[in-house]
């Protein structure tokens, strides 16, 4: 058989796996929630005693970065991750796909896996946003565990564990389009004179909320250099507009202080996602070939460790998000 194999062996215990193959027989002839409830049961005993699922690995292929509608920092810079095999739903989303043995791995074709903690994998396939869950043992009698079934096998864990202070659940986005396409709760308006719509990103977002946009910007004050205005937001995804004016003096300094300010005013308002032009390199550009906004926002996250704030950097120009992407990879 034509597998890899991890250097240390981990455990599976086939007793403990030949149970979990039992009971999703016993669910497939009877679906009741006494089997389901036996089923929860097996994998729990299972996840605790610290056992290993067999993992199928994508095979290795190589693809245009360029390609990727949206590069997730946070978890890009957070090192190599390992790329599980999936397949696509049809109703949408992916499930994680995972064998209880050896022998139930070997019934299909050779690939490469490694051996993975039950846990782990368990709660990767419940975290992951794109995830429906996790398919068993899909060469033979396969079982799907949606998200709600992972959870009920994990909770038993959760609730004896110590509450620990969460995880920071923020994230940095590049996406190349207008701030005011991406699907967040706030967009940033970064102009010079942001109720003038005169500049190419105020322009996109009065042709994307219509003349109905200028009746709220006209109720409200007009932003000084360096500081904002909120206004509502129609016709957008988002619900808020952050009409940002850029500082008079344009340095690296000052452009700081306004990418940070806008931030914060989000997060201080229980904002969870925000879309902010490529400010320091389109709007208002330093002609620096570093990726101005996005070291500015990695910075302002490591100074705000329990933010919970999404933040997403729009590229206008695709040489701008080659830029970005150049700089983030080489």
């Amino acid at each position: 058989m034509n597998t890899t194999r991890p250097d240390e062996k981990p455990t599976n215990d086939r007793a403990l796996s030949k149970k979990i193959e039992d009971t999703i027989h016993e669910l497939e002839r009877a679906n009741t929630q006494e089997n389901i409830v036996k089923l929860i049961e097996a994998l729990r005993e299972f996840v605790s005693s610290g056992q290993c699922f067999y993992v199928p690995l994508e095979p290795k292929s190589s693809e245009d970065l360029l390609t990727i509608p949206k590069l997730n920092l946070g978890k890009m810079t957070s090192g190599p991750v390992t790329d599980y095999r999936k397949v696509a739903m049809n109703r949408g989303g992916i499930a994680y796909t995972v064998f209880t043995s050896q022998e139930e791995m070997e019934l299909g074709q050779p690939t490469d896996y490694r051996m993975v903690p039950a846990g782990d994998l368990l709660t990767l396939a419940k975290n992951d946003e794109a995830s429906s869950g996790l398919i068993m043992n899909p060469w033979s009698l396969s079982v799907l565990l949606n998200k709600d079934l992972l959870t009920m096998v994990l909770k038993s864990d959760e609730e004896e564990e110590e509450e620990e202070e969460p995880e920071r659940e923020s994230m940095l986005y590049i996406d190349h389009g207008e701030a005011c396409t991406q699907d967040v709760e706030v967009v940033v308006n970064a102009a010079y004179v942001p109720f003038d719509f005169n500049e190419p990103g105020s322009q996109a977002l009065l042709e994307a909320c219509g003349e109905q946009l200028k009746e709220h910007c006209f109720a409200s004050a007009t932003p000084e250099p360096g500081t904002m205005v909120v206004t509502d937001a129609p016709n957008l995804k988002a619900s808020k507009i952050f009409h940002a004016a850029l500082p008079m003096e344009e340095n690296e300094s000052t452009l700081t202080m306004f990418i940070t300010k806008i931030l914060s005013a989000a997060d201080e308002m229980g904002v969870k996602s925000i879309a902010i032009p490529a400010i320091g390199n389109e709007e208002a550009d330093l002609e620096d070939d570093l990726p101005f906004p996005v070291i500015v926002a990695a910075g302002w996250f490591n100074a705000h460790p329990k933010s919970e704030l999404n933040v997403t950097i729009t590229c206008r120009k695709m040489e701008t998000y080659k830029k970005f992407v150049s700089y983030l990879f080489s």
